[in-house]
């Protein structure tokens, strides 16, 4: 977990990088494929979800997450709000362009994309989904070895500002943290 989250902290530098020192970050994305979430199987649709609570901030949006989440901070990274319960990490920031650089949503996921994808043992698939009420750019990396998917949404809100919110977790609950995640982000509690 702490590789990924490592992870995730090169991919806001190469970000920032790609937005200064005069050079313009890429425009063009790699290919992109629809990810649709695996059909769950009987067993996992007759779980109830665990009782939830929302988490957040005014400045990074809220999302539902079982109570058995607890606030954390990664001491490499002070600027994200994450929560987990040791199994599960749901991650959100904002990603800001250096100044006088400009960013859209769509380049920051190429970053990200292009980061995540330079690690050993992990495939990365991206698409156009949704988190909440928002059009994103979705990527999802599976880290072979280590047996963990990680989920992410990019997208601008109506604040103007570019989003980032991840999900990562076990194969064996993933999905319902991914669908938990995904259905419950709102900017307002």
């Amino acid at each position: 977990m702490k590789k990924t989250l490592v992870l995730i902290l090169v991919a806001f530098a190469v970000i920032a990088i790609g937005c200064g020192g005069g050079e313009k970050a890429s425009t063009t994305a790699p290919a992109k494929t629809e990810t649709k979430q695996e059909a769950t199987t009987k067993k996992e649709d007759a779980k109830a979800l665990p009782e939830t609570v929302r988490v957040g901030t005014e400045k990074f949006g809220y999302v539902s997450v079982p109570k058995t989440f607890a606030k954390f901070v990664d001491l490499k990274s002070t600027t994200d709000f994450q929560v987990s319960d040791g199994a599960n990490i749901v991650t959100m920031n904002i990603i800001t362009p250096a100044a006088g650089q400009t960013l859209t949503a769509e380049q920051a996921c190429t970053n990200i994309w292009k980061t995540i994808e330079k690690a050993p043992n992990v495939k990365v698939e991206g698409g156009l989904g949704r988190i909440g009420n928002y059009k994103a750019f979705q990527l999802l990396a599976k880290y072979t070895a280590e047996k963990k998917d990680m989920y992410i949404w990019v997208f601008e809100a109506e604040d103007k500002v570019i989003h980032f919110v991840a999900v990562e977790g076990p194969l064996q609950t993933i999905s319902q943290m991914y669908q938990l995640i995904e259905n419950s982000y709102a900017l307002e509690k």
